[in-house]
């Protein structure tokens, strides 16, 4: 269950039995990326704050069950390889999560505290733990970055 608004989305457990959340933390605000705030915007359209963001399309009121998702996106890679000469490998909605960590960290410049809360982690050393090796290494860009600031305030000569 969630709401959306100012371009945030906030999610909490809706305790349907479906939620394999398990922390507090899983429990949070995420900024919705400007690509797919369109098309959340009308799939949560004018529902009221207490119905299922993802509700069953089988059992009205309902929340998806939980096989749902993974057979919806097999259906999806499957239409996506028809006429493909390379087919898109299966990919479950989990393995979706480890996707988005592993891009978040090791391409687009996240930070381990970041992708821990957008990841519903209780802890960041989780996050740390499964995917540290994937987050930026080194302290030559750290200190690039240092050295950019103390520049940027530096008085003109």
């Amino acid at each position: 269950m969630g709401d959306l608004a100012a371009g945030q989305l906030t999610v909490r457990n809706a305790g349907s039995g479906t939620d394999t959340t398990k922390t507090r933390a899983s429990r949070r605000t995420l900024p919705v990326p400007e690509t797919v705030l369109p098309w959340l915007t009308s799939v949560i359209a004018d529902r009221p704050k207490s119905a299922y963001v993802f509700a069953s399309p089988r059992r009205v009121g309902r929340a998806v069950a939980k096989t749902y998702p993974n057979q919806a996106l097999t259906r999806a890679v499957a239409r996506a390889n028809d006429g493909r000469a390379e087919s898109i490998k299966r990919i479950t909605v989990h393995g979706l999560r480890h996707t988005f960590a592993a891009i978040t960290l090791s391409e687009a410049g996240g930070d381990i505290l970041s992708v821990s809360r957008a990841m519903g982690h209780a802890k960041p050393s989780i996050t740390l733990d499964k995917y540290g090796h994937l987050a930026p290494a080194g302290l030559a860009p750290l200190m690039a970055k240092i050295d950019a600031l103390v520049n940027s305030l530096a008085p003109a000569a």
